[in-house]
């Protein structure tokens, strides 16, 4: 592996670091922290909890009666985590037109255990980033929940930083494309740079996923229907645009090329750790053409492999989180200063 040195003498600004956890030699597994409170494992099983699973081969998404506006419902699946979530009480759900329903009973309300994730964070008033990023480090960047991106993106519009909340975002929704609370807040920054029909497909995605509302969004969406011009009586049928959430940068035939010939030499390596540093190249062929969302995207799959390597893994972690860093850091993509900290949070 070569670590990718792009620099961060460019002079672009990044955030104040904000109260950088300190490392804690003496943690378990390698990694620094010791309160695994709303770690990437509960967030999980609180997703778990909340929703039903979309499984592979849906055609459509129907609960007690009634089918989600969404036209292309298989798209789901290609999320890393395709949950739908639900309101409490008992449910009838279908994913194909002559199934069977299934009963599905969900004990709880969402916006109950949302309300104290977030305050736990200290949303809106304090929020503790620092543990919002050791979160990520400890999941190696790669999450089965949409929680934590998305508070992440909340935090950077506090910030007043769009461009990093909406990467979050879009992130989030590359985890979950169901978690309404990205959708809706993906449209706002969409309607603030101008991006209308993008906005007006992601607020009706927020509703069409709000089932029983949820997440409690019914009058913040309805509000930002009303800024796209959207009526607020209709809910079309609106299609899920997977790679809409992968970023902005279109591969060209030699990027295409490179990713099937590089993924197909990752899928042969015997040793976990060769595998990682198989995909780590790859983000750097895309780092070293400008294309830094593509790149991130690689590096985070060199993390996911590396997540169940050997003891070595952490030290091989360290290294894409440096190229992460520098990547984001030769961009002026915020991010950079999460890839530092994460960098050393992750003992070697």
């Amino acid at each position: 592996m070569r670590p990718k040195g792009a620099g961060g003498e460019d002079g672009s600004k990044l955030p104040p670091r904000r109260g950088r956890p300190p490392r804690n030699n003496g943690a378990p597994h390698g990694l620094a922290g010791v309160s695994r409170e709303y770690d990437d494992l509960q967030c999980q099983q609180i997703q778990a909890r909340h929703a039903v699973r979309v499984p592979p081969g849906a055609a459509i998404v129907e609960i007690d009666g009634q089918r989600l506006a969404v036209e292309n419902v298989a798209a789901l699946t290609e999320s890393r985590a395709p949950f739908v979530f639900l309101p409490r009480g008992q449910h009838a759900v279908r994913f194909r037109a002559n199934d069977s329903p299934i009963e599905v009973n969900v004990e709880g309300h969402l916006g109950d255990e949302y309300r104290a994730m977030r305050a736990w964070f200290g949303f809106p008033s304090n929020p503790r980033s620092a543990e919002l990023v050791q979160r990520s480090a400890w999941a190696f960047d790669v999450h089965g929940a949409p929680f934590l991106l998305h508070l992440l993106g909340v935090l950077h519009v506090q910030q007043n930083d769009l461009p990093a909340a909406e990467r979050k975002f879009r992130r989030a929704l590359r985890i979950n494309a169901a978690f309404s609370p990205a959708h809706l807040n993906l449209a706002h920054c969409l309607l603030k740079r101008g991006e209308k029909q993008q906005a007006e497909r992601e607020v009706l995605l927020a509703e069409a996923f709000n089932v029983g509302n949820v997440f409690g969004l019914a009058r913040q969406i309805v509000e930002c229907k009303g800024a796209c011009g959207l009526k607020n009586d209709e809910l079309p049928p609106v299609r899920l645009e997977p790679r809409a959430y992968l970023g902005s940068e279109p591969m060209d035939t030699l990027d295409e090329r490179m990713v099937a010939l590089l993924e197909g030499l990752a899928k042969y390596a015997v040793e976990d750790l060769e595998r990682a540093k198989i995909l780590n190249n790859l983000a750097v062929h895309f780092a070293d053409v400008g294309k830094t969302e593509l790149a991130l995207d690689h590096y985070r799959n060199a993390l996911a492999v590396l997540k169940f390597a050997g003891p070595e893994r952490f030290e091989v972690a360290r290294q894409v989180f440096a190229n992460m860093r520098d990547t984001c850091r030769a961009a002026g993509f915020a991010e950079a200063e999460e890839y530092d900290q994460m960098l050393e949070l992750v003992l070697p």
